[in-house]
């Protein structure tokens, strides 16, 4: 009874900011090629006009000084829908990376593995929660919940990304050194990149880690749990956070930065 209350529960809370997130991902302006060469059109409802691209000649946005002498000329995006492009060439995904992210933070090694880990931990070093016993019931319970938690997690981080328009995905430093890349992984924790490609605060990335537990310890814990005891599990999910991090900036090879 307490399992489907709490699939109701998780499906209550996460839905709609699915929903809105793809709402949002699908009404961005679409920019196309116009059949003109070096010719881009303007979104619906905005002037056109037949400047081309980059029209002042050598101009290539993220440069120091934003003008290249003798600059050979920039490629033309493919026809169709362009996400927006900022400094240093970096693209905002579309929904379809997203969703593609969002997929692989659900069903991907990190849930599976991290579910095997934390269920193992937790029947065989902490025993908790004691209600589950130390066997193949209490582990299969513990591994459930673990899955579960990520689900919510990884839902919770890609919607509030989406309706704050920031890309929550990992990017490797671009500096060298042990020590710089370390600091990284750190700042990671804690920020995404907006449309621009810039690194901004992450609402998302400090929520996220919360939500799976809070959802979970009301619902499908014995009774005595409540989701104030997400809260401690949420903060523990922060820092695993930081070593996936980890695995991502030295051993996965995640896109540059």
């Amino acid at each position: 009874m307490r399992l489907r209350f709490g699939l109701l529960v998780a499906c209550a809370v996460l839905l709609p900011v699915s929903i809105s997130a793809q709402g949002l991902m699908e009404n961005e302006p679409a920019v196309r090629e116009s059949s003109d060469t070096n010719v881009i059109k303007a979104p619906l409802g905005v002037a056109s006009t037949k400047t081309p691209l980059f029209a002042v000649a050598g101009y290539r946005p993220g440069t120091a000084s934003g003008i290249l002498a003798d600059a050979d000329p920039l490629p033309m995006p493919p026809p169709g829908r362009m996400p927006p492009q900022g400094a240093g060439g970096y693209v905002f995904p579309s929904a379809g990376k997203m969703f593609k992210g969002w997929a692989w933070g659900v069903l991907g090694p990190k849930a599976w593995g991290g579910a095997v880990l934390g269920a193992t931990w937790g029947t065989w070093v902490t025993f908790e929660p004691p209600e589950w016993h130390k066997d193949g019931t209490g582990w299969s319970k513990r591994f459930g919940t673990s899955l579960a938690d990520n689900a919510a997690n990884t839902t919770a981080l890609y919607g509030i990304s989406a309706i704050t328009r920031q890309d929550p995905m990992y990017y490797r430093c671009p500096c060298s050194g042990f020590w710089p890349r370390i600091g990284h992984i750190i700042k990671m924790n804690f920020v995404a990149r907006n449309r621009s490609g810039n690194a901004v605060f992450s609402p998302a990335k400090i929520v996220s880690p919360f939500v799976g537990p809070m959802i979970t310890r009301g619902t499908l814990y014995p009774e005595r749990y409540t989701w104030k005891d997400g809260l401690s599990s949420g903060a523990w999910g922060f820092l695993t956070n930081a070593g996936w991090n980890f695995v991502r900036e030295f051993i996965w090879k995640a896109p540059p930065w």
